[in-house]
């Protein structure tokens, strides 16, 4: 009984700790202004740019022909960004720090998938904040 005891209470103060380091953990996700970079090489160094004005652009990558630029909104943890040449919106989930590339969430003719993976992880670049 002791044992399981000490293991339940090492548990507790483990998520206590992990809950206390996160500070994101406990606020809902807003948007932080800056350039995001995929955290994978692949595919080939892909960027997300939220600017305070509204705008952003993505890069899904260096030898991409494609270079999205337009306006962004963000609801429910979600940044949508709207083409501002072809319409597409392209779904990003926010984290602490983070915006995972939502493939089923975006609207696209579908050559992204060839470029950026679903749940493709992009981390806001601190240095480079706007």
């Amino acid at each position: 009984m002791k044992r399981v005891i000490t293991v339940f209470s090492l548990l507790i103060a483990v998520l206590i700790i992990a809950l206390s380091l996160c500070a994101c953990a406990a606020e809902p996700a807003k948007v932080s202004t800056g350039l995001y970079i995929c955290e994978k090489e692949y595919p080939d160094y892909a960027s997300l740019r939220l600017s305070e004005d509204g705008t952003g652009s993505f890069c899904p990558g260096l030898a991409s022909s494609r270079f999205i630029l337009g306006d962004y909104t963000v609801s429910d943890g979600v940044v949508r960004l709207t083409d501002k040449s072809t319409g597409e919106v392209f779904a990003f989930s926010l984290g602490c720090g983070t915006a995972v590339f939502d493939a089923s969430g975006s609207v696209t003719d579908g050559y992204m998938a060839d470029w950026v993976p679903d749940g493709s992880v992009f981390v806001l670049n601190n240095e480079s904040a706007d």
